[in-house]
């Protein structure tokens, strides 16, 4: 892996902030994804995918990644009932686009290093969730979710998501895949706010849903629901107080697998 200098990573890293904050219409997406007439460096969204893959910056990663969770859900909006048959056909070449292991991978690897970060699996977990509709979408969350996580090591240097908060009592024991981060968020009511919960049983309840992952990716699933079902089922029995959310999605998850 290529090293990124510190100066360099800082200055990626506050470009990609201001990308993440700057206004995401459908307009900007279809030029982000693009292809430039000088097919040689690719698309804008690609090279900021590739420096998410190539740079040794946690806050790098992470903020290029969250470009790629803006694209998805502008692509993915309901505004999309009102598009024209062009831009309606130009909307599904870009779905179709970022439909594809290394964007679900990009996600994943971000829900899986954000342990101190709800925020951070929050907008990974929405963002697999709208992946996991597109045709394609449901096997390569699943892969994605299952796959083993790379090993990213925090330097005492590096300095942290400029645009996510820390909360204190976060799981600390590094996952080794994105599912094991998605069951943590579940067992962890006091330090997991509510809507994370709530996403991360709305996305297991898809994945889990008939027809959503090919059949010949049965056991897979298998093993999803039963690493997941006594979770969701404590959930779900639980509705007091701050708990109805989160209660409310494990009981739908539990029914999408009926």
């Amino acid at each position: 892996m290529r090293m990124v200098s510190c100066a360099s990573s800082s200055l990626s890293c506050l470009i990609l902030t201001h990308l993440v904050w700057f206004p995401i219409t459908v307009a900007n997406v279809f030029a982000l994804i693009a292809q430039p007439q000088d097919d040689s460096a690719g698309s804008a969204l690609s090279q900021i995918l590739a420096l998410v893959r190539r740079s040794d910056s946690i806050a790098v990663k992470s903020e290029g990644t969250r470009v790629l969770v803006n694209v998805i859900k502008s692509l993915w909006s309901s505004d999309s009932a009102s598009d024209d048959g062009a831009k309606a056909q130009k909307r599904r070449e870009c779905m179709a686009t970022v439909a594809n292991a290394s964007c679900a991978a990009a996600l994943a690897q971000l829900v899986g290093r954000s342990k101190k970060y709800p925020i951070l699996i929050n907008e990974g977990v929405v963002a697999l969730s709208l992946l996991s509709t597109h045709a394609s979408g449901g096997t390569l969350v699943l892969d994605a979710i299952m796959n083993p996580l790379p090993s990213e090591v925090i330097r005492p240097s590096q300095s942290q998501p400029v645009s996510a908060i820390p909360t204190e009592g976060s799981p600390i024991a590094g996952p080794r895949t994105a599912l094991d981060m998605l069951l943590s968020v579940l067992r962890n009511p006091d330090t997991m706010p509510a809507e994370v919960r709530s996403n991360v049983c709305a996305l297991l309840g898809q994945l889990g849903r008939k027809g959503v992952v090919g059949e010949n990716r049965a056991e897979d699933v298998a093993r999803i629901k039963t690493a997941a079902k006594e979770l969701l089922e404590s959930l779900a029995a639980d509705s007091e107080g701050n708990k109805q959310m989160a209660s409310a999605s494990a009981r739908r998850a539990l029914d999408a697998w009926a």
